[in-house]
């Protein structure tokens, strides 16, 4: 619900924006983390008081929260966390969540805090100093909460730069061991304990599918099942929904054999200690997936860290890697098939999908981590992120290994003495060992049934020529080794079906690529590659992906891979892309494109082909990063467009989500009815842009970017004011405006004109999702927006302001009540600026109708300030 100001003013021009554009919500709720309901009257609830207790004791700086795995400890804390954020007496400035796992560095602890509480430590390299660092900016941050999860072992605090207690504020962790609560100094150490028998049921209940259905006997044994999940609410949950696999809807009840069976198969594990228990819970659950699919896909994510956060693109593309999708299927519907894969791991609370800003990242629980490893003992050895110099040795490398992990380690060689004898490794993942640089031959030779080798973001110079003999390889992924030069023959590898070899310094084609008669997709992006043969990209006609980054040869050869979805590569011009789209059309062919690096002719049209990013740029590179997000995108797919380049205006028909417009020395921005689905727009080097939006009342939407979240513009010269009166931007979190010399307001005000008609109302820039401002190099910068007006953002996080000489004023309301006096933006984080004395000189006292707790002024937001 909006803010009710005592200023009529406010609410009169309110009411009018939510005439012009209908309902417009202007508060959203602050970044509160999606969590499970709680359950427990008697036990959850109330450790979640005695919690929210020891937090609103002053004399309370520590608290531990304690209990076994799966017992719901995460949960608890999550609903802290949000409390924290929602409560409308801001208890607290700031909370923070810093998973900090079983193995972790002093250091790797500094970076994940100075992460979450946005303090730079990016420039500092000791321990020390960045403790010092830490410290210093914590201080700033005022009263906070931190919140440490899954801790093991007692933490220096002093040593990573934290200092509790200071400015009223308070740590919280979470840990299954009760010593290390009080190694670390808690007052008051909570336990969680397993649920009662009534929340058990009750839970349990809740995740039954159809549990209305269950039949007075099979409830009776289905009361008996939950009772065997020991309260655990992981357990309980995992357990119930592997249920439903019970329900026969031929009869339309629940199989009372399959309970049975399932309750017989729990009872067995009575005896066991509580971790064994546990196990054996997590397994029953693991046993009743419907299929070997399910099961591998649910083990191979035990591959990665323990609570590693993996987008899901990059999951779905190394499930399709590994073999688990069938064979016979394109790029797109493979995609969709091991996405599906995922929505039902996820649907059966094994794995856990978490929004991440504009993607989506998968997590796994680090006890169902726990259990996939002890399922696939002697058979997987995983030691990831562990901060390992030296390669493991010893009866780890069993001859029955199937998949090794060692990503995201310090590996810097492996001895030329060591040979594993694993004739059934089917996966090698040694990718993020940054200091890699060599790999003897003879650590290849028993390998012959490798499938998937991941060396990425390895320091490696040259592939051993053993490589060229592992002819059951399917996928090798080179993506990141900035070194790497040189390739061994690739001919024999006629099973390769993905080969990455972007960020590298290939200079050309790996011989032998033209036999790579399997080979599916190709990514030869950001290398010396100059181009690709006609002569192998004819022979490659099973590629349904291929980024390569350079001008291919005739559009005919691209015509003739029959199977390509997915195409990145240069044009020598619009014309040439054209005919290829236009080809594609007339086959109704499906083929996701991205031009970029191409050469502009004035004269030329584009068009784009299923595609929701489109970047142009002119003579310089386009950054490949975020293209080839978009373009291993399965979902980046809508309707075609076409455009036409012409000497004042570029005009875009497509509903594309993000465009990039670079070094394009005579160009304006597309009309504005068509950029209602735009989410990113980014504008750099436009030499001749002037205006955002022509400025008519007639032609300006109030709605023209009602979906925007990024706005960067950077190095146009002659922009003099960047949004037009009346423009709403009520999605944008990221607003950049940098090295625009003329630039002399952000926000435009009305003319009188207009100002006349609005009854002599002030205009008001709304931007209730603002996170992150930053004003760079803007010289003649004179205002945010217009005279006797403010800048109405809620949520601001990040402000950053350099060489903004003639600013005056930060002209900024936080629409709160204040019921205990002035009070500083409740999330606001960081104010960096470059000159001490240009905030000396800013006015904080102005007329306008606004009361002063809600305005920014400088004793209030000053702690922010570095």
């Amino acid at each position: 619900m909006a803010h009710r100001s005592s200023s009529s003013g406010l609410n009169c021009r309110m009411d009018g924006y939510v005439r012009r554009t209908g309902e417009l919500n202007l508060i959203v709720d602050p970044e509160t983390i999606p969590t499970k309901t709680l359950v427990g009257e008697s036990t959850a609830k109330v450790r979640l008081e005695e919690i929210w207790e020891g937090l609103m004791d002053k004399n309370v700086t520590r608290i531990g929260v304690w209990g076994m795995g799966g017992v719901g400890k995460t949960t608890l804390m999550e609903h802290i966390h949000n409390r924290i954020l929602l409560s409308k007496n801001k208890p607290f400035r700031n909370v923070y969540w810093v998973t900090v796992s079983q193995v972790f560095s002093i250091s790797e602890l500094q970076g994940k805090i100075a992460n979450e509480t946005g303090i730079n430590l990016t420039d500092l390299s000791g321990e020390k100093k960045r403790a010092a660092r830490l410290c210093r900016g914590l201080k700033e941050r005022g009263n906070f909460v931190l919140i440490l999860d899954d801790v093991w072992k007692d933490i220096d605090f002093e040593n990573v730069g934290i200092q509790i207690g200071e400015n009223g504020s308070k740590m919280v962790l979470t840990s299954r061991v009760f010593d290390v609560c009080r190694s670390m100094g808690c007052q008051n150490v909570v336990k969680v304990k397993p649920l009662d028998e009534d929340d058990s049921l009750m839970l349990f209940m809740e995740n039954i599918r159809d549990h209305e259905k269950l039949s007075a006997e099979v409830r009776i044994i289905a009361e008996d099942v939950a009772r065997e999940c020991a309260g655990l609410p992981l357990a309980i949950v995992t357990i119930a929904k592997s249920m439903a696999g019970a329900y026969d809807i031929r009869a339309g009840a629940y199989d009372i054999r399959e309970w049975r069976a399932a309750l017989k198969k729990l009872q067995e594990s009575r005896e066991l200690d509580d971790e064994d228990r546990v196990f054996e819970r997590m397994k029953f659950s693991y046993d009743r997936l419907p299929n070997e699919v399910l099961k591998n896909s649910l083990l191979y994510f035990a591959l990665y860290p323990e609570d590693c956060e993996v987008k899901e693109e990059k999951l779905l593309g190394c499930l399709i890697d590994e073999g688990l999708i069938e064979e016979g299927y394109g790029l797109q519907e493979s995609f969709d098939r091991a996405s599906a894969i995922v929505s039902k791991l996820v649907n059966a609370s094994l794995l856990h999908s978490l929004p991440s800003g504009e993607t989506i990242c998968i997590k796994m629980h680090d006890v169902i981590r726990d259990t996939a490893l002890k399922i696939k003992r002697g058979r997987f050895l995983v030691k990831a992120g562990l901060q390992l110099q030296e390669l493991p040795y010893g009866r780890c490398w069993g001859t029955d290994l199937e998949k090794v992990s060692l990503m995201n380690n310090d590996i810097s060689k492996i001895p030329p003495n060591f040979i594993p004898r694993c004739h059934q490794l089917s996966t090698l993942l040694l990718c993020r060992n940054h200091s890699l640089t060599t790999i003897p031959d003879s650590f290849f030779w028993n390998l012959q049934k490798l499938h998937v080798l991941d060396l990425s973001y390895t320091n490696i110079k040259n592939l051993p020529d053993y490589i060229s003999e592992l002819t059951s390889l399917r996928t090798m992924l080179l993506r990141g080794c900035s070194k790497l030069e040189r390739m061994p023959y690739l001919g024999k590898l006629t099973e390769l079906e993905k080969l990455d070899l972007s960020f590298t310094s290939m200079g050309e084609v790996p011989n032998g690529t033209d036999m790579l008669v399997s080979l599916k997709s190709l990514n030869l992006c950001r290398t010396r590659l100059k181009v690709i043969p006609d002569q192998i990209l004819c022979k490659l006609d099973r590629l349904e992906c291929l980024l390569v980054g350079v001008l291919v040869g005739k559009v005919e050869m691209l015509m003739s891979l029959q199977k390509l979805e997915i195409l990145g590569c240069g044009f020598e011009n619009g014309e040439e892309y054209y005919r290829y789209t236009g080809w594609c059309r007339s086959q109704e062919k499906r083929v996701l494109t991205m031009p970029y690096d191409w050469k502009i002719s004035w004269s030329d049209s584009i068009s784009s082909n299923d595609c929701k990013h489109l970047g142009v740029s002119c003579s310089g590179e386009k950054e490949i990063t975020r293209t080839e997000e978009v373009l291993s995108s399965p979902s980046a797919h809508s309707g075609g467009g076409r455009g036409r380049l012409g000497k004042s205006t570029l005009y875009i028909v497509a509903p594309f989500q993000r465009l990039d417009f670079r070094q394009l020395k005579d160009c304006n921005l597309p009309v504005p009815g068509n950029l209602q689905s735009l989410e990113s727009l980014w504008l750099s080097l436009l030499d001749s842009l002037s205006e955002l939006l022509p400025v008519t009342k007639t032609s300006v939407s109030p709605s023209a970017f009602s979906l925007l979240k990024i706005f960067r513009i950077g190095s146009c010269p002659k922009m003099k004011k960047l949004f037009p009166p009346g423009l709403l931007l009520p999605k944008l979190q990221h607003l950049h405006v940098s090295d625009c010399i003329s630039m002399e307001e952000i926000f435009a005000a009305a003319d009188a004109e207009e100002e006349e008609e609005d009854n002599n109302m002030f205009f008001t820039p709304i931007l209730p999702n603002l996170k992150n401002l930053l004003l760079h190099n803007l010289p003649e910068l004179k205002g945010i927006c217009g005279e006797g007006s403010f800048f109405h953002c809620g949520y601001i996080q990040y402000i950053f302001i350099c060489n903004c000489r003639k600013l005056k004023r930060l002209p900024l309301y936080v629409p709160m009540e204040t019921t205990n006096g002035p009070s500083p933006p409740p999330f606001l984080q960081r104010i960096s600026i470059d000159s001490k004395e240009w905030w000396e000189a800013l006015e904080w006292e102005w007329d306008h109708p606004f009361p002063a707790p809600n305005r920014f002024s400088k004793s209030l937001v000053e702690p922010f300030l570095s």
